[in-house]
């Protein structure tokens, strides 16, 4: 497995609890809080979205992007 992989974490307590691989134990990195959103904090979106604010990202380009189902479109 490449070294320059890294596993990002949703805050403690997490939803579905914790597993991380062994491969991950010390390349892991947990987000302290997700304050992008109310709605659907245990997303993909979210987490994604709360990392490249922590990162100070200035560009993000979503692409092929269709993982969600009518209903979060909604809210």
């Amino acid at each position: 497995m490449p070294n320059n992989r890294v596993a990002i974490l949703p805050p403690f307590p997490r939803a579905m609890g914790t597993y991380i691989p062994v491969n991950f134990k010390s390349s892991s990195f947990q987000l302290s809080e997700i304050n992008i959103t109310e709605k659907y904090k245990n997303s993909i979106t979210a987490l994604v979205l709360q990392l490249t604010k922590e990162m100070n990202v200035e560009e993000l380009i979503f692409c092929g992007y269709d993982g969600y189902n009518g209903e979060i479109t909604q809210a």
